[in-house]
């Protein structure tokens, strides 16, 4: 491998390019609230997430099994012992899920609440063709959005930055694509952009 501190490459950098080269992994993420806005808790499959699985299947019990880890994220992001959401409630925040295609391509999934460049980052994607589509079953559920908004104000005394982050939700909330589209891969022309 190439040491690339003799280019005199800030550490900020240089950690940025280690991200954007990871392996490209299939695995499930939510985005979830915390006091600061919107942070993602993804998860790499263990065994692989295939389109052989009956569809949407494997990716909703994937997401009902790890919802309890994001539940512990929440409750420590807002400094609070548990709260108590049931296992549908995982519904109530944006969710989706990345796997392989056999025809090489990776397939994106999500309910369309937020970009996806983060999610290709996390998974490597971002010198891959990449399938990206929303899908209906990614969609967060407005009952249990509400549910999670409701529980959260409650456990945190009505704390007015749950009220900014739901609101920034119900904004975000992107048109559904109504035809998948391919991004080429962008390996020869990639930029490094910064974190909002």
């Amino acid at each position: 491998m190439i040491d690339l501190t003799h280019f005199g490459l800030s550490p900020a950098l240089l950690q940025r390019l280690q991200r954007a080269r990871t392996a490209p992994t299939g695995g499930i993420w939510y985005w979830y609230p915390t006091p600061l806005g919107w942070h993602m808790a993804a998860f790499n499959a263990h065994g692989p997430l295939t389109p052989a699985s009956p569809p949407d299947e494997e990716a909703k019990v994937f997401h009902v099994q790890k919802f309890e880890e994001v539940v512990e994220h929440i409750a420590k992001a807002w400094q609070l012992d548990s709260i108590a959401l049931t296992r549908d409630s995982y519904q109530g925040i944006p969710r989706g899920r990345v796997s392989r295609e056999p025809e090489g391509f990776w397939k994106l999934e999500h309910g369309g609440e937020f970009a996806t460049r983060h999610i290709k980052q996390r998974f490597g994607l971002n010198c891959e063709p990449v399938h990206e589509s929303v899908i209906e079953h990614e969609m967060t559920d407005a009952r249990h959005v509400e549910i999670v908004e409701q529980t959260l104000r409650y456990k945190t005394d009505n704390d007015i930055r749950i009220v900014h982050a739901f609101a920034a939700l119900r904004r975000h909330r992107a048109v559904p694509i109504k035809t998948p589209r391919v991004s080429p891969s962008t390996c020869t022309s990639m930029a490094i952009e910064n974190d909002d």
